[in-house]
């Protein structure tokens, strides 16, 4: 097995795919520091299964995936593949199956999360496959094969125990130390389920006399269980006798109550025809009177309008009358101011005159000063006295106004109290005609919500039972799944064991080379392996094994014609191939052997032939070739010496396989066999045909159960939209009866609402009648106070106007005199000026004349018209007058008319009243009579059903029908029996076949009564306790008790043979143990041997030795190197320099090569400590050692160089960034 080569992608520097072909001989890799030449070994230590990072120069395995450099980005992953040439045609793992291809192709991948992958020849791998390619080969990640830069000291530095496995790997005992891991694994669990086994005995001999004691109680409680029926029977026939008798009596009683209603109701209905005839005139009167009142208001409404406007009439004559007598008197005030006006002009032009006669005239102005000041006074007092009028005169108007307003708005309420009398009127009315006939409408509302009540719980009953059976069909199938879970977990876990061992066999691990390849170029159906042919029972699997253990990976044929057999074995002449002929008419062994063999062996024995299971193809060919083949029952080394060489047989076995003789003609060889590891071919055999049958039951329980689960499913499903239909019934159900009972609440609330606005439209009626009547009283006091307000308004304006007047005169005068004044002032000034004065008072005066003159014509004028209006509004008056005094008699007429009237509707409202009295009378006993059936008719159910439950309970109980028993004791009829609740469902049951009857068990009922009922009932109750006192109790207690041994007695002879596994498991320790003592030292002493041959090569000289440390049969012993280099004393290694060391490490790799030579063997620099001379010697050493072992180099030295075959060259022309360049030199 040698490198062919090494592909790397990723990993380190090695960004870009690289590829390095390793040839024969010597391959060197050479270039500067740091171009990544390491980097190649640490890739062959990574894909042979190196974990350490450290190892491998890293901290984590991380640092193997490409880091990037300053111009790529770093890589996702580090890939390595190594080709290696399977000449040798090793055996590996390589999927599921064990081959010996040519090519080995290992490969691992690490990503950055840190996942790896593994791969044999691109098939998925574990890392256990991979190192077991090397195990044994002196290759590997920590093997010698490879020498890591740095690590040539390691092997001469490194403690004598850890030297000692290099030993070890010469020795090739890797594997067997790997087997006694895994046996020291298996002795492990080999303990912790024998701990498991006694921990299960003890539980279960504990278990064996709580069972006991639970088989007791058993007893007992079947013992009480037979007095607590027979009680049982007793006191619930008795109640169920009771029951009947109920049933019947109050069916009599019922019928009483139901003809006792019927005849209420009849004078009822005969009552409510009569009222509804009363109510028919009722309305006709209610209506004739709604008309006249009708009128009524109308006239009445006319009226009080009448009345208003002839107030307002009278109102307004007095305002006009008012009005004219202002103006006649501001008329003469008017022609007063204009007398007076044109006595001023006068004046004026008079004392023109005298002006000018008297220009020169002397004035005396003090006296004219005084008059003027006493004139003023006057004035001031007299503007006074008119302001304080004035305030008063205000005052009044503004209470004349108040009054006014008053009175609108009493008038105002007057009409709006006559229009809300009208509508209450209107709406009292409007009530009493709903409200008549609502008394039955609400009772037959009140039936219509009971109807529906009614259904609405029998629908709530249906759905509970299919609840009830949706449940039960829920938890059987929940059970079916489970079973059918667990048999098809156990059908697939059987079904995968059973692959596994059919590709175990298809795969002929062990089977010569030449049998699997002739199997693989003819037809199979004709040829087998007679291994694959042999089953037999368990017991004699191991002895069969060991009879026939040399001829399982012989081939057998059904054909006659071995001429296929022989072309084949002529054209492959060097592969190994057995093939079986039998002679069919051989000699089958005698009686006369047989019996001497049982005289000898003292028990029974068997021909082996006879314990196969052989196909019938077969069996003609096979059994004469078995014949001489036998099984002892009792069979050991004694039986072995008391065998005559006379007696003529192949071989004996015994029963267990641990003992067999062999009788080849020429002597007997007796073969003792320990405990085998692994599974024998019989075994397998008989384990896949056990499985088969096991599989093929398993897959039948399945189906069985699939189908179960199908149906059960569909009945389910069935039943789920049954309830959901019922569920929609019923929600239809509950929606009708809450949507008729809030329409009878409803209208229950509306009527009560309405008596209670009826009460209060009356009550308010009232109300605003008597605030009319107060408002017209008030309405007399405000007009009696607005009358005398305004008497005394005028005669205070009277005074307003003469105190006004009087103002006027003082004002003139003073205004007259101050003017003259002033006059004369001017007068003294200048003349001109006076003159002037006086002629433009003149003229002002004259315009103010002018005006005053034409304000009297325009108060004439408005007297005229006020007076055509005033004669206007008397005759409306009188009209008005004439009018209101004939509404008020038409009024009078209709208000004695509707007196009459409304006395008649009284009458009649009490006569239906009385009636309506006896109707709510015959209601109430019709309701109490109704409430009294139903109460019966819940009791008669509640008896029925009660009745039913009895009957069922005690049927399913103790298959005896109660109501079949009682009812013929108490005479039923068929009639009797068809108005009780139907049972006859009970007396079926439901199976695979369908419907089944329930045999009934006869019953004759006694009648007990008081102390003897009475003790029964103790009884049942005493037994009862007792019985629940017991608590639970276990039925099966009994057998399990005898399952519980059993499986007891098993688990003791387990614990046998689980000690017998361990004493057999210590015993292959113990002989790897003595068989890797005898290996290590044999190859201890040839690697000394060759070591002491190779140091004085190496060195030129000296001499040097392996010496063991510690006992060596000690597996913990180690391995030390005493060397003494030429010149020098012997000495131990670590004394040596660097230079000295390293050739003793080389010397002692070369000697372990020389004993065990490896596939390839990887120096990095290990020249690197030596000098020119050393060189050359370890060269040629090297040289000569190629011949056997490929060699890998890392070196810088050139003559190293110089002897290379291949020479790589390692660069790195980017930075950051390796690529290898290769040269062929030889």
């Amino acid at each position: 097995m040698k490198l062919k080569r090494l592909v790397i992608q990723g990993f380190k520097s090695f960004k870009d795919r690289t590829t390095i072909h390793f040839d024969d001989g010597i391959t060197g890799i050479v270039g500067p520091n740091g171009c990544g030449k390491s980097n190649i070994v640490d890739a062959l230590f990574w894909v042979m299964g190196e974990q350490s990072a450290k190892h491998l120069r890293g901290k984590s395995m991380k640092d193997l995936i490409f880091a990037g450099s300053s111009k790529y980005n770093p890589g996702a992953y580090a890939e390595a593949t190594l080709v290696l040439g399977n000449d040798d045609g090793k055996h590996i793992h390589i999927g599921n199956k064990v081959s010996s291809p040519s090519e080995i192709q290992l490969t691992r991948k690490l990503y950055r999360n840190g996942e790896t992958e593994y791969r044999i020849n691109n098939y998925p791998a574990r890392l256990k496959d991979i190192q077991e390619v090397f195990m044994d080969t002196g290759a590997g990640a920590k093997s010698y094969s490879i020498i890591a830069q740095g690590e040539i000291n390691r092997l001469v530095q490194a403690k004598p125990e850890e030297r000692r496995t290099m030993i070890e790997e010469v020795a090739g005992i890797t594997k067997f130390k790997v087997r006694k891991k895994e046996s020291l694994k298996k002795i492990e669990q080999t303990e912790q389920n024998l701990n498991r086994l006694q921990d299960l005995q003890s539980e279960i001999e504990k278990n064996l006399k709580a069972l006991q004691k639970q088989a007791e109680k058993a007893e007992r409680a079947r013992s009480l269980k037979e007095k607590i029926k027979r009680n049982d029977i007793i006191v619930h026939a008795h109640k169920v006798y009771d029951l009947l008798k109920d049933l019947r009596d109050g069916k009599t009683l019922l019928n009483e109550k139901t003809l006792e209603l019927e005849g209420w109701g009849t004078r009822k209905n005969s009552l409510e025809i009569s009222l509804e005839e009363e109510r028919f005139k009722k309305e006709e009167q209610t209506e004739k009177l709604e008309i006249l009142q009708k009128e009524r208001n109308e006239i009445s409404t006319q009226l009080a309008t009448a009345e208003e406007r002839f107030s307002n009439l009278c109102k307004t004559l007095t305002d006009k009358e008012n009005l004219i007598e202002t103006r006649q008197k501001e008329m003469t005030e008017l022609e007063e101011e204009l007398v007076e006006r044109e006595e001023k002009i006068k004046a004026l032009e008079d004392s023109l005159v005298e002006l000018q006669t008297r220009n020169e005239e002397t004035v005396n102005f003090e006296e004219v000063e005084e008059k003027i000041e006493l004139l003023k006074e006057r004035l001031e007092l007299k503007t006074d006295q008119v302001d304080t009028l004035k305030e008063e005169i205000e005052l009044k108007k503004s209470e004349l106004n108040t009054l006014s307003q008053a009175a609108f708005q009493n008038t105002s309420k007057l009409e709006e109290y006559a229009a809300n009398l009208q509508d209450i009127t209107e709406e009292i009315e409007a009530l009493e005609k709903q409200y008549s006939g609502v008394s039955t409408q609400i009772a037959d509302e009140r039936d219509a919500v009971h109807t529906a009540q009614e259904l609405s719980e029998k629908l709530t009953e249906v759905e509970s039972e299919l609840k009830s059976e949706i449940e039960e069909l829920i938890s059987a199938n929940k059970e079916l799944d489970a079973k059918l879970k667990e048999k098809s977990k156990s059908l697939i876990t059987k079904e995968s064991k059973l692959s596994s061992l059919q590709e175990i066999a298809a795969a002929m691990d062990g089977v010569r080379e030449g049998a699997v390849e002739f199997l693989e170029t003819v037809d199979s159906d004709k040829y087998q392996l007679l291994g694959n042919l042999i089953q037999c029972e368990e017991d004699h699997a191991k002895a069969v094994q060991n009879l026939l253990s040399d001829f399982m990976d012989t081939l057998v044929s059904t054909d006659e014609d071995v001429s296929a057999v022989i072309e084949w074995c002529k054209t492959n002449n060097d592969k190994a191939l057995e093939f079986l002929a039998p002679n069919k008419n051989g000699d089958i062994t005698s009686e006369e052997t047989l019996e001497r063999l049982r005289v000898a062996t003292g028990g029974d024995i068997t021909p082996v032939h006879e314990l196969l299971n052989l196909p019938e193809e077969y069996k003609s060919k096979l059994i004469p070739f078995f014949d001489g083949y036998f099984i002892a029952s009792k069979f050991d080394q004694e039986v072995f010496k008391s065998i005559s060489d006379s007696i003529r047989f192949k071989a004996i076995s015994s029963t267990d396989g641990k003992l067999l003789v062999k009788n080849p003609g020429n002597g007997k060889i007796l073969t003792m066999s320990g405990s085998s590891e692994g599974q024998g071919v019989v075994e397998r055999n008989n384990q896949i045909q056990e499985l088969e049958k096991e599989i093929e039951v398993l897959r039948v329980e399945v189906a069985e159960l699939e189908t179960n689960s199908g149906e059960k499913s569909l009945v389910l499903e069935q039943k789920r939209d049954s309830l959901e239909e019922q569920r929609n019934l019923l929600s239809e159900a509950r929606a009708d009866h809450a949507a008729k009972k809030s329409a009878l609440e409803s209208k229950l609330s509306g009527m009560e609402s309405g008596n209670t606005r009826l009460e209060i439209l009356k009550k308010r009626k009232q109300e605003i009648s008597k605030s009319r009547l107060d408002m017209l009283e008030s309405e007399d006091s405000l007009s009696k106070n607005k009358s005398s307000l305004d008497e005394e308004l005028e005669e205070l304006s009277t005074r307003f106007e003469e105190e006004n007047a009087e103002l006027a005169d003082l004002k003139s005068t003073y205004e007259t005199e101050r003017e003259a004044y002033m006059e004369k002032q001017v007068e003294i000034n200048t003349f001109k000026e006076r003159v002037s004065g006086i002629q433009s008072q003149i003229e002002d005066i004259n315009s103010q004349m002018d005006k005053q003159t034409a304000r009297i014509a325009s108060n004439k004028e408005l007297i005229e018209k006020y007076n055509e209006e005033i004669e206007t509004t008397n005759d409306q008056i009188d009209t008005l007058e004439s009018s209101n005094q004939e509404m008020a008699s038409e009024l009078s007429e209709r208000d004695d008319v509707l007196g009459i009237m409304k006395d008649d509707l009284t009458q009649l409202l009490l006569a239906m009243q009385e009636r309506e009295d006896e109707v709510k009378e015959l209601s109430k006993k019709i309701a109490k009579n109704e409430k009294d059936i139903t109460e019966y008719e819940l009791k008669i159910n509640q008896w029925q059903n009660d009745e039913v439950e009895v009957v069922k309970n005690i049927f399913e109980k103790y298959q005896i029908d109660l109501r079949e028993a009682i009812g013929g004791f108490l005479e039923y009829d068929q009639d009797d029996f068809d108005d009780l609740i139907d049972t006859r469902q009970m007396h079926f049951m439901e199976t695979e076949n369908g419907l089944v009857t329930i045999e009934k068990q006869s019953y004759e009922f006694h009648r007990r009564y008081g102390q003897d009922l009475k003790e029964c009932s103790n009884k049942l109750k005493n037994y009862k306790n007792e019985y629940n006192r017991l608590g639970e109790i276990n039925w099966q207690a009994i057998e399990d008790y005898d399952r519980q041994k059993l499986r007891f007695d098993f688990l003791r002879v387990q614990e046998v043979e689980l000690k017998q596994s361990l004493e057999d498991l210590e015993t292959a320790i113990n002989h790897i143990d003595e068989k890797s003592k005898e290996r290590f030292k044999i190859a201890f002493e040839e690697v000394d041997v060759r070591f002491r041959k190779v140091f004085p090569i190496i060195f030129g000289g000296g001499e040097a030795m392996l010496k063991v440390t510690g006992d060596i049969n000690d597996s913990e012993c180690g391995v030390d190197i005493i060397a003494k280099p030429p010149g020098k004393k012997m000495q131990n290694i670590n004394l040596m320099s660097g230079g000295e060391k390293a050739m003793t490490a080389v010397s002692l790799i070369f000697s372990i090569f020389l004993v065990k030579p490896s596939p390839f063997c990887l120096l990095d620099e290990v020249d690197a400590p030596l000098d020119d001379a050393n060189v050359g010697r370890f060269n040629e050493l090297l040289r000569e050692m190629s011949s056997d072992s490929q060699f890998i180099l890392i070196t810088h030295n050139k003559k190293t160089m110089e002897l290379n075959d291949t020479l790589y060259g390692v660069t790195m022309q980017e930075p950051g960034v390796s690529k290898a360049v290769s040269v062929q030199l030889h």
